[in-house]
């Protein structure tokens, strides 16, 4: 079925095309409820679209669920991926972008079998930390209808993801309220039953500033979630509920705090433009507002493509965007994601710089392209991360010195060294793709 195009002007910067799936009919048809909106990038299984009409009224349609094609490349039969590390008891942490999963159709229907491939990544770390997008609620009541789309999220969302081993969520992001602060406590309820933890999310600003807490062998880390993305009415106020927006004291305040109590800290932002590795000046400002206030590094995600990954800061490293986890459209353009892997190392001793806290990040990169991999993202092979690897190098959206990891070369290496010419490859007796 053919997939029209269409573009509604405006100011507003949009996600995707996000239709709220309400309901399955009994001939395994999906009900789908399209507002007037911009669809020029992601799209529904079986969805014919027109061209923009002159009526801005809701227009209600009926969708078959897609085929599932077979994935393309293999991946690892490995249960746990591995890599030497840079000290003797790491606590290890991987960050992920953006998750959604509708309550029906194909990606739905694979229910915990949607991360198979990305299990022996998942596997890797002490915590997975994962963007949730929308909500797991039966409210259908739109807290802002004049906004384009409202998620929902399948009902057993949370507990596949916390089987599959992500117990911690960022939820500071712009469908966390799409059904109000009724539609949210719904989810975080659902998030608790299921044993995961949430950040950027409150019954106010300052419950939605507060971070996540990851402890091991003593090593206390320190996750925030927060968003630059509209609707501004879902932002936190001092007696407003909503999502977690970086007011620049407060948070400086926040993360002052929290220092004296972390070992590490890490903020993680929703924002950016989709589906473009480069970054809006914003970004840049916020990264760098919340690092010389001590963070760590920053993580960011809702461009659901990789983004550029700043890794000469002095203040420390900036990872724009990460692409998409796993999230049910059917974009053409996003296919490039990042799996983040953070290894934090604390010691008694200092290092040559005089540093007792340290940490290393390792990239794998994911192919989170629907129409390929059906609904199931996976770790790119060698081949198909080539050609991203030297277009972000040209563009200078990544330096030579980043150090990735993939699953099926089973080691890691610098992107420089990835891309070392076939000759040289060939005289270290490397395979080349």
């Amino acid at each position: 079925m053919r997939v029209a195009v269409f573009q509604r002007l405006g100011a507003l910067s949009l996600c995707t095309l996000l239709p709220q799936i309400v309901q399955q009919s009994a001939a395994a048809e999906t009900e789908i409820f399209l507002a007037d909106v911009n669809v020029r990038y992601h799209v529904l299984p079986g969805v014919s679209l027109g061209h923009r009409r002159s009526e801005p009224a809701r227009t209600e349609l009926r969708a078959k669920a897609l085929t599932l094609p077979k994935a393309s490349a293999s991946v690892s039969v490995q249960k746990k991926v591995s890599w030497e590390s840079s000290c003797e008891e790491p606590v290890r942490l991987s960050f992920f972008g953006d998750f959604w999963v509708p309550p029906h159709g194909a990606a739905a229907g694979l229910k915990q079998g949607i991360f198979d491939h990305l299990q022996p990544l998942l596997n890797w770390a002490d915590f997975n930390v994962v963007n949730f997008e929308g909500n797991i609620t039966t409210s259908n009541k739109r807290e802002f209808p004049k906004f384009p789309f409202a998620l929902k999220q399948a009902t057993d969302s949370a507990q596949w993801l916390t089987a599959a081993g992500v117990k911690h969520f960022t939820r500071a992001n712009n469908h966390s309220m799409d059904f109000g602060w009724k539609g949210a406590q719904d989810t975080s309820a659902a998030i608790k039953k299921a044993g995961g933890h949430y950040a950027g999310i409150g019954p106010n600003l300052n419950a939605a500033l507060q971070p996540m807490w990851m402890e091991k062998n003593g090593t206390k880390i320190a996750v925030f979630s927060l968003t630059t993305t509209y609707p501004a009415e879902a932002w936190a106020a001092s007696k407003r509920a909503g999502v977690a927006f970086p007011a620049a004291s407060t948070v400086k305040e926040i993360i002052t705090q929290v220092r004296k109590q972390a070992d590490f800290i890490v903020v993680v932002f929703h924002w950016g433009d989709e589906l473009k590795p480069s970054i809006k000046p914003h970004q840049e400002e916020y990264a760098k507002m919340v690092l010389k206030a001590g963070a760590d590094f920053v993580v960011g995600h809702h461009a659901h493509v990789a983004q550029k990954i700043d890794s000469d800061y002095a203040d420390g490293t900036i990872v724009y965007g990460v692409g998409n986890f796993l999230f049910s459209s059917l974009s053409r353009d996003a296919k490039f994601a990042l799996g983040t892997h953070a290894e934090f190392c604390t010691s008694g001793q200092p290092d040559e710089t005089g540093a007792t806290h340290s940490y290393r990040l390792v990239f794998t990169p994911l192919m989170t392209h629907n129409r390929s991999t059906g609904y199931k993202s996976r770790p790119m092979s060698l081949s198909e991360f080539l050609p991203y690897a030297r277009q972000y190098l040209k563009e200078r959206h990544f330096s030579p010195d980043l150090e990735f990891f993939l699953p099926g070369e089973n080691q890691v290496r610098t992107l420089s060294e990835w891309l070392q010419p076939r000759s040289q490859a060939s005289k270290e007796g490397r395979a080349v793709n």
